[in-house]
């Protein structure tokens, strides 16, 4: 069964971001395992100089790709990445699994974003658009295109 990695810097602090995440990780277990994994966000002071935020930035990196080595392929979620529609993001599912790379991750960055490191690491960068989003709210929004992606693979209506 091909699997799934949500890896996110920060944890959920509000309710309804928390359901409406295990809403969409329940209806995806019906197409694949699906694991979420929160990285501690580094603390910064109140005003952070540029270097105390690429420090941090590299810190929450190196325990990302640490995380992310458990999967075949890894994607980070960026609005410098590749813009694709939801059809274009499920084919992009699709194709990997063909390949043989039966878990995938996606990597969510905190409120800084992703260090240089992450981001050369990984097999591509996706966007969902030009908007900047909270990641908290990024996280339901890649879990339900995840769920989309498979509901368009196996025909189905929902993505409708």
């Amino acid at each position: 069964m091909a699997k799934i990695g949500i890896i996110a810097v920060g944890r959920l602090k509000t309710g309804y971001y928390d359901a409406a995440c295990r809403d969409y990780t329940a209806r995806i277990k019906r197409y694949a395992g699906i694991e979420v994994t929160e990285i501690k966000e580094c603390p910064l002071p109140k005003n952070p100089s540029d270097k105390e935020m690429e420090a941090a930035k590299a810190d929450e990196g190196e325990r990302l790709m640490e995380t992310a080595k458990a999967y075949d392929a890894v994607f980070c979620l960026d609005i410098k990445g590749k813009k694709i529609s939801s059809e274009g993001f499920s084919d992009m599912l699709s194709r990997q699994f063909t390949a043989g790379r039966n878990s995938i991750a996606f990597i969510i960055g905190g409120s800084n974003g992703l260090s240089p490191a992450v981001k050369s690491s990984a097999d591509g960068m996706i966007s969902f658009s030009d908007m900047t989003f909270a990641h908290h709210l990024f996280r339901v929004m890649l879990l339900e295109q995840v769920y989309r992606a498979f509901t368009i693979m196996n025909n189905e209506k929902y993505h409708k």
